[in-house]
Order: C-alpha cells, then sequence, then structure tokens
C-alpha cells in the first residue's frame, strides 16, 4: 500500500475561514480554571501534564471541535470548560480528566456547554 502524503486536499482546515488548521504545543499549567493554559488551537499537543495542571477551552468557542493529545506518559491533564461553563453535564467549571498519554475530542455545542468523546476519557 502506498504510504499518503500531505497534500493541499487533506490538511485540516478552519470551517470558517478555509485557512489549514495547524497543531499548537502547549505546556499544561495551574491548578484551576482561573490560572489553567487557554487553548490556542483546535488541535492541542499538551505537555507537563503532571496530575494537577490543566487547560482550558477558550471563551467564544460554539460550534468548534478540540483535539486535545496529553503527552505525558502516567500523568493525568485537567481539562477544563470555558470560564462559567460546562462539560459533559457537569457542575460549572469543573474539569474532566484526559490520561496519560491519550487524547479527547471537545465539542463545543454553545459558548458554555461541551461534550467530549469519549465521554469519560481516560
Amino acid at each position: 500500500m502506498p504510504v499518503q502524503t500531505k497534500t493541499a486536499s487533506n490538511v485540516p482546515r478552519d470551517p470558517t475561514s478555509g485557512q489549514p488548521i495547524s497543531p499548537g504545543t502547549q505546556a499544561a499549567a495551574g491548578s484551576t480554571t482561573t490560572d489553567a493554559t487557554v487553548l490556542t488551537s483546535d488541535i492541542n499537543v499538551i505537555t507537563a501534564a503532571n496530575g494537577t495542571k490543566g487547560v482550558r477551552i477558550p471563551a467564544n468557542a460554539k460550534g468548534r471541535r478540540f483535539s486535545i493529545i496529553n503527552t505525558v506518559s502516567g500523568q493525568n491533564l485537567k481539562v477544563y470548560p470555558p470560564t462559567g461553563g460546562t462539560l459533559n453535564y457537569g457542575i460549572a467549571d469543573a474539569n474532566i480528566t484526559v490520561g496519560g498519554q491519550t487524547s479527547c475530542i471537545i465539542d463545543m455545542q454553545t459558548d458554555l456547554i461541551g461534550y467530549s468523546i469519549p465521554a469519560t476519557p481516560s
């Protein structure tokens, strides 16, 4: 089977602008929703998870899908909704956990309500 190479037609694109989406690498930080690292890309490669650090979905994210990849083996990553928001019908500002070297997808249905795939990551 031939090796597939990336071409302009199979690069992920922003649904609004049509521009290519590039993965962003960010370090997890903080231990609460107020000091967690705010995601800056739709595809997020996260380093520095240690069981207490986390990332947060940015404000005004209605309709966006975020891929979150925890690169740290054996260490959980906390993922927070936008400030005042919920994930998976949870409590406002409560985090979900992504296990070490696993990933999840967050679909934001509104600016404040999101759902993860899988429903309970880790």
